[in-house]
């Protein structure tokens, strides 16, 4: 279980700029975080005193203001990179005349909290349909960023088939992760029973059967609350031919690294957010787990092909809200890391998140864009280990091989994002930490020497991207619907 929201920045240059002593462009911007809430979209400042900034090669980091301002020397000094290193990550944006844009929208109001203590929710909820193997509730609360799923482990004794309510236990908001509620800020909290189905065709999937708001729920920090809801059926309005490609994915699976495999259980969902999350989110970062549900698939077979007519409902458009309601997919190729103290293993991922009124045509699911190709660094192919790189190595790579429409606007190469991983062997295991990450528009990079260290054992993760209406090489957490993502994970590379 897991909250949807995020901590989020919003940078907007002023337009202000001087010039520095070193001739480089003092270039000035504000930090604004903007709050997706049901009253609307509400800008506060951030405080960006934990930010650092800093362009390379040349210059001292810098930290931002508390009221949300910062500055940054970019250009004149012949910077080929600007860093901003925000929450212990360091991300590395092209250099030029523009500061660092580390915009996205926050799920929620700003002022959301985590409860401190220990915090019972006792639960009052009728009106299920007779309770049957693989159900589960949601709880949903889009004012403070909740998607609870799967609230039913958490409980002493799980629902009973055949049982209609749920009463008499609780769980705890503490560790649910669950941030605090509170009615009187506009916070409408939802529950909904995702009911379980098998189709002719063997596939298991979840749809949004029944919902019901809690009036009046608030939850505080360390008091007793009780969820009460009363559940009615949601009407199944909404129709997709699905056609699950597998076997594109699976022939796929070779182009995605050294040894890669196909995937042994991709994820697919339909799910739904309000519109303006929907037009700029940074949810790719985190592959849309954690997000209002309103079709859950799984397993599904990660190597084969079917076709199979989908009916569900989506109560969160009722009224005057929009919501946006697409399709999501995950597909996770493991590829092997060997060392000569053992193999460890990084997921080379496509990802795929496509509006459903874009796919009501042929409905299919298939690779829209695959891996880059012909790794090389320094001139040397990555399919084999390479050693002697040197510091600040030249990264290059060919553009994905196919890239077929499946959706508008989809299948055209945006951005690539490269992410440094050092791997750490020992006889206690393999681990693969994650250094930095590289944007570009372009199909090669110079990694900058700040990353790697001499002695150390380095793989590269590159990313294709589409993202049609985005920059996310200028802006990387400012993505939009329809996004594809597709990885390719290198062998590794020594200085």
């Amino acid at each position: 279980m897991r909250s949807g929201a995020v901590a989020v920045l919003l940078v907007a240059c002023n337009g202000r700029g001087d010039t520095a002593d070193d001739g480089s462009r003092m270039v000035r911007g504000v930090a604004v975080q903007r709050n997706v809430t049901e009253r609307g979209v509400v800008d506060q400042p951030r405080d960006l005193s934990a930010v650092m900034f800093r362009s390379h090669p040349g210059s001292a980091p810098r930290a931002g203001n508390p009221d949300g301002s910062f500055e940054v020397p970019i250009g004149g000094n012949g910077s080929e990179w600007l860093e901003v290193t925000l929450g212990g990550e360091r991300v590395f944006l092209p250099g030029g005349s523009r500061p660092p844009d580390v915009s996205v929208y926050h799920f929620g109001r700003g002022d959301v909290e985590f409860p401190a203590a220990r915090t019972s929710v006792a639960l009052a909820i009728s009106g299920l349909a007779a309770w049957q193997s693989g159900d589960s509730p949601q709880i949903v609360s889009p004012n403070v960023g909740l998607a609870m799923a799967g609230p039913e482990t958490e409980l002493p004794v799980a629902p009973s088939v055949g049982s209609t309510t749920i009463s008499g236990q609780g769980l705890d908001w503490k560790t649910a992760f669950a941030p605090t509620i509170d009615a009187g800020k506009g916070d409408t909290t939802w529950v909904i029973q995702m009911a379980g189905s098998t189709s002719d065709t063997g596939l298991h999937y979840r749809t949004l059967a029944r919902a019901g708001i809690a009036g009046g729920f608030t939850v505080r920090d360390g008091h007793p609350a009780t969820l009460a809801a009363t559940l009615a059926p949601v009407v199944q309005d909404r129709k997709l031919a699905l056609r699950w490609r597998g076997s594109e994915f699976a022939a796929l699976a070779a182009e995605a690294g050294p040894g890669a495999q196909p995937a042994a259980a991709p994820a697919l969902a339909i799910r739904a957010l309000p519109e303006p999350l929907a037009r700029s989110n940074d949810f790719f970062t985190s592959y849309y787990a954690g997000l209002p549900s309103l079709v859950e698939f799984g397993p599904i077979p990660g190597s084969a092909d079917l076709d199979q007519a989908i009916e569900y409902g989506d109560p969160f458009s009722s009224g005057a809200a929009r919501w946006t309601e697409f399709v999501t997919m995950v597909y996770a190729a493991p590829v092997p890391v060997p060392t000569a103290q053992g193999t460890g293993s990084l997921s080379a991922m496509m990802v795929a998140a496509i509006p459903v009124a874009a796919l009501t045509g042929s409905g299919a699911i298939a690779p829209s864009i695959s891996p880059v190709r012909n790794v090389k660094v320094g001139g040397r192919s990555l399919d084999a280990p390479v050693a002697g790189v040197g510091l600040a190595p030249t990264v290059t790579w060919e553009a994905p091989a196919i890239a077929p429409a499946i959706a508008p606007a989809i299948g055209t190469i945006t951005s690539y994002r490269v992410t440094v991983h050092a791997v750490d062997a020992s006889r206690d295991g393999v681990s693969l930490k994650k250094l930095a990450t590289l944007h570009t528009r372009l199909p090669s990079l110079v990694i900058p020497a700040s990353v790697m260290t001499a002695g150390s054992s380095y793989v590269l993760t590159i990313t294709a991207i589409s993202a049609s209406g985005a920059d996310l090489a200028a802006a990387p957490f400012s993505g939009s619907l329809p996004y594809a993502s597709a990885d390719h994970v290198t062998a590794q590379l020594t200085p």
